[in-house]
């Protein structure tokens, strides 16, 4: 995860909208040559509020983020868990 986003909303003290874009693997290709045509999902997971994070918290906090992150993607993917 890229830290700037999450410095910039807590120092903004703006929520995080959380949007999550499901590739089925028939959809996703390794080079960008074999891409396909298909249908994505794209989900809104969950507003984040960042109005009371402290910069000591970041890493906790970002590390929560991407756990919601991790667990969709291990619902959508049962045979490609990922931690």
């Amino acid at each position: 995860f890229n830290r700037g986003v999450f410095h910039l909303a807590m120092a903004a003290k703006r929520k995080i909208v959380l949007l999550y874009i499901h590739m089925p693997k028939d959809v996703v290709a390794k080079k960008l040559k074999d891409a396909k045509g298909g249908n994505l999902q794209l989900e809104i997971l969950k507003e984040v509020d960042t109005s009371n994070w402290q910069l000591n918290e970041l890493d906790k906090n970002i590390a929560e983020i991407r756990a919601v992150y991790v667990n969709r993607f291990n619902t959508l993917n049962p045979n490609e868990i990922t931690e």
